[in-house]
């Protein structure tokens, strides 16, 4: 007798978020009015994710880690000296 194929949906790749993702997502759930679970599908995100990033948010640990926020002050500093400062950053200028 011969191997049967595995029946079932194949598995979609494991996708992994920045914190500033997680924290646009979670800052979106947040104003009045929106449902988290259209956010969530919106951005492709099971809506119990969304709950739990809302969790971290509240206890603090979606924060931007120093070492990012010093690289952006270089780079916004960079900009300014090439006339690039009107562009918006992914960091701060959301």
């Amino acid at each position: 007798m011969e191997a049967t194929a595995l029946i079932g949906r194949r598995r979609r790749p494991r996708q992994y978020r920045t914190i500033e993702e997680k924290r646009l997502v979670v800052e979106q759930t947040l104003k009045p009015g929106v449902s988290a679970a259209a956010v969530a599908q919106g951005h492709g995100v099971n809506a119990n994710q969304v709950f739990h990033w809302r969790k971290l948010y509240e206890a603090g640990q979606l924060e931007i880690p120093m070492a990012k926020i010093g690289q952006h002050r270089r780079n916004s500093l960079i900009s300014r000296r090439l006339g690039e400062a009107d562009r918006p950053c992914a960091i701060c200028c959301n």
